[in-house]
């Protein structure tokens, strides 16, 4: 089967992936991780939710490396999914994927996600995003919006700064301040 999955046509590794999965047994996982970067997204999304099964860490930085590549697909649901059961697991690792500019989107993604489960360690790497110019702005949006989800008065100073900030330089960008006006609501409605 593992040979299969490694070198069978697009079907037979779909089925290697899911009857692998079927098996829940951890001396997989390893080849569950490879199919992760298998060309087909179908075998990919199918590896994510055989993995998604283990309550085994390994899988954490495997699953954050994939995020951006799927940002777009069904298949990023199911890794924040993945990344959830982890909780505060998942959290330093995903934090280091912020360092690596391919992976920003994604790992706000993720930090948006665990921090879902009000773990307050993902505040502060979201507002080190937030406050850093260098960071394309989309990826900033992504965070202002993470910390939302979060809802921690600590983002309060500087969504608002940073509204304050695009607005006297009326930006093009009118939904970047509609987010971030959004947010600022958001949090101050949720946490009164």
């Amino acid at each position: 089967m593992i040979t299969t999955l490694q070198q069978g046509a697009l079907k037979e590794r779909l089925d290697a992936v899911v009857a692998l999965g079927q098996l829940n047994e951890p001396k997989f996982i390893e080849s569950l991780l490879a199919a992760l970067k298998d060309p087909s997204t179908d075998v990919r999304r199918n590896a994510v939710i055989a993995l998604r099964q283990f309550d085994d860490p390994r899988i954490i930085e495997p699953l954050i490396s994939c995020l951006d590549e799927i940002t777009l697909s069904r298949t990023f649901s199911y890794v924040i999914d993945a990344l959830r059961h982890f909780s505060s697991l998942a959290l330093e690792p995903t934090i280091t994927a912020l360092d690596n500019s391919a992976l920003q989107h994604g790992a706000v993604i993720a930090l948006g996600a665990l921090g879902a489960l009000e773990d307050p360690l993902a505040v502060q790497p979201l507002l080190n995003i937030l406050k850093n110019k260098k960071v394309e702005l989309e990826v900033r949006k992504d965070a202002a919006l993470s910390l939302g989800y979060i809802g921690s008065r600590k983002a309060l100073p500087v969504l608002k700064g940073l509204y304050e900030e695009v607005e006297n330089k009326k930006a093009q960008n009118d939904y970047f301040n509609e987010v971030i006006l959004n947010v600022i609501q958001r949090i101050e409605q949720t946490s009164a």
